[in-house]
C-alpha cells in the first residue's frame, strides 16, 4: 500500500501494487487493507483525469468503510469523492459528499480532515462568487493546519486564500502572503506546491499589470505542473500565462503555448475534462488580438461541459461577435452573465454599448468602478465602452476624456497589447493616426478591434 501510494504517478507501476494490495487482502479478508487500497486508486483514477472512474472507485471505498463501522476512513472517501468532482467542474455535486465528510471529520474529531474538507468547501464558494464564505472558511482550514503543524496543508490553504484575497483587490496582502510562503519554502521535494504558490504570485502581478513578471512566474508553474503530471493545475495555468505573454508584447510566445497546450491533451485520457481547455484559451487568444474566433468547446466523453467552462465560453463568444460585427447578438450573451465579477460587467460594458444601449452600458460601468476588486484591465475596458458610447452621441471631448483615462490606468504597466488596443480606439473614434502605432509594433492588424469601435462611430453625423 505505500509503494503504490508513493507511486500514484508512476501510472502503471502503482496499477500493478494496488493489484497486490487488492488480491493479497482479499484473500485473508483484510477490509481495512482493500478498503485502503481502493481510496489510493481512486486518486490514481483523479490524477489521469479519469473522474467517472475515480468517482465509482470512492464510492465502493465509502461503502467498504461504512461497512466496517470506520466513520473516519468513510468521511475520507466521501471527500475525495467531492474533490473528483470539483475537479469535473461540478460544484454542485460536489458539496453534498464534502459536507457529509466534514460532519463526519468533526464527529469523530479530525483535525486534519476538517481542514482539508473547509478548504475542499472554500474552493466551491470562491467558484460560485461566494468570496466572503470561501474567506472564511480558508481561514479556519490555515488555522487547523498551523495548529497541526501540516506545512503542506498550510501551503495549500495559503496559496487559496491569496487567490481570494486579489479576487477582492486586496492584492497587496495577496501577494505578500504568497511571496512569504515561497520564501520559507515548501516541502522538500513538493515542486507541485512550489510550482502552486507560483502561480498565485503570476496571477497576483497579472493583475497588477506587472506583464512581464508575471510571465516569468506563470511559466515556472506551467512547466513545473505538467513535468509533475498535475494536470489539473497545468490546465489551469495555461490560460494565465497566454494571457500575460500576449499582453507583454511576446505574441509569437503566447501562439507556441496555445499550439503546445492544444498538442499535449491529447497524450490526456480521452476522459479528461481539461481537453476542453485549449478551445477557450484559443479562441480567447483569438479575440483579444483583433482577429475574432468562435469558441468550439465540445464536450467531454459524452460529459456535459462544466458550469464555469461554458461561462467562460459565453464570454469569449460575446467579445467575438461584437468585433464580427454582430453586437446584438453578443448583447444577448452577457445580458444574463454573472454580474457581480468585475472582468463580465466591463465585457457587458463594452458589448452594450457596441450595442447601442448607451444607458445600460453607463449604469454597467458605474457599477464596475464601484467594485473594489476590479483590476487595472477591467476599468479599461470600461473606459472604452464609455468612449465608445461618448462616440456614438457625437461627444468627441467625452471620448479623449475616457481614453485619457484609460491611458493612466495603463501608465504604471507594461501591458502593451492593452496600451495597443487603447491607441486603436483613438485611431478609430477619433481619427488619429498615430493610435495604430501600438498594433503595428506587434505587427497585429487587429481588425477585429477596429469593427467594434467602428460600430456606432458610422451612426453618428458628426464623426
Amino acid at each position: 500500500r505505500a509503494r503504490a501510494a508513493t507511486a500514484l504517478r508512476e501510472n502503471d507501476a502503482a496499477e500493478v501494487d494496488l493489484d497486490v494490495v487488492e488480491r493479497e487482502a482479499a484473500a485473508v479478508g483484510d477490509d481495512v487493507a482493500v478498503a485502503r487500497a481502493l481510496v489510493v486508486r481512486g486518486d490514481l483514477l483523479r490524477n489521469r483525469g479519469l473522474l467517472d472512474e475515480s468517482i465509482a472507485v470512492l464510492e465502493q471505498a465509502a461503502l467498504r468503510w461504512r461497512s466496517i463501522g470506520d466513520r473516519r476512513g468513510e468521511a475520507s472517501a466521501l471527500r475525495r469523492i467531492g474533490w473528483s468532482y470539483v475537479y469535473a467542474g461540478d460544484f454542485e455535486r460536489a458539496e453534498p459528499p464534502i459536507l457529509e465528510a466534514l460532519a463526519a471529520f468533526r464527529e469523530v474529531r479530525v483535525a486534519r480532515g476538517i481542514a482539508w474538507a473547509l478548504q475542499n468547501l472554500a474552493l466551491i464558494s470562491f467558484n460560485r462568487g461566494q468570496t466572503v464564505l470561501a474567506e472564511e472558511r480558508l481561514q479556519d482550514s490555515r488555522q487547523l493546519f498551523i495548529e497541526l503543524g501540516d506545512r503542506a496543508g498550510e501551503l495549500w490553504a495559503s496559496s487559496t486564500l491569496a487567490i481570494v484575497w486579489q479576487s477582492q483587490g486586496n492584492t497587496d496582502a495577496a501577494e505578500e502572503l504568497a511571496e512569504r510562503m515561497l520564501a520559507e519554502g515548501p516541502l522538500e521535494g513538493d515542486a507541485v506546491s512550489t510550482a502552486t504558490i507560483q502561480l498565485v504570485l503570476g496571477m497576483i502581478r497579472l493583475r497588477q499589470g506587472r506583464v512581464a513578471s508575471a510571465a516569468e512566474m506563470l511559466r515556472k508553474a506551467h512547466d513545473a505542473f505538467w513535468a509533475n503530471a498535475d494536470w489539473f493545475r497545468w490546465a489551469r495555468a495555461v490560460g494565465p500565462l497566454v494571457r500575460a505573454l500576449r499582453r507583454s508584447g511576446r505574441v509569437a510566445d503566447a501562439d507556441a503555448v496555445v499550439v503546445g497546450s492544444t498538442a499535449r491533451v491529447e497524450s490526456l485520457p480521452a476522459t479528461s475534462i481539461d481537453r476542453m481547455i485549449p478551445a477557450l484559451i484559443a479562441a480567447e487568444h483569438r479575440v483579444e488580438l483583433g482577429d475574432p474566433v468562435l469558441p468550439e468547446v465540445a464536450p467531454v466523453a459524452g460529459r456535459p461541459v462544466p458550469t464555469g467552462y461554458a461561462r467562460a465560453d459565453e464570454e469569449v463568444r460575446a467579445l467575438a461577435l461584437a468585433q464580427l460585427g454582430r453586437a446584438g447578438e453578443a448583447d444577448e450573451l452577457v445580458h444574463a452573465a454573472d454580474v457581480e465579477r468585475p472582468e463580465v460587467l466591463a465585457l457587458a460594458s463594452l458589448v452594450l454599448a457596441a450595442a447601442g444601449r448607451f444607458d445600460d452600458a453607463r449604469a454597467t460601468i458605474d457599477v464596475l468602478r464601484g467594485l473594489g476588486g476590479s483590476m487595472y484591465h477591467d476599468l479599461v475596458v470600461g473606459d472604452l465602452a464609455e468612449a465608445l458610447a461618448n462616440a456614438a452621441t457625437g461627444d468627441r471631448e467625452g471620448v479623449r476624456s475616457a481614453l485619457r483615462h484609460a491611458e493612466r490606468l495603463l501608465e504604471d504597466t507594461d501591458d502593451r497589447l492593452t496600451v495597443a488596443i487603447v491607441g486603436t480606439a483613438r485611431q478609430t473614434l477619433l481619427g488619429d493616426p498615430a493610435g495604430s502605432e501600438g498594433m503595428n509594433q506587434l505587427g497585429l492588424p487587429a481588425q477585429g478591434w477596429r469593427t467594434l469601435f467602428a460600430s456606432r462611430v458610422a451612426a453618428t453625423p458628426t464623426s
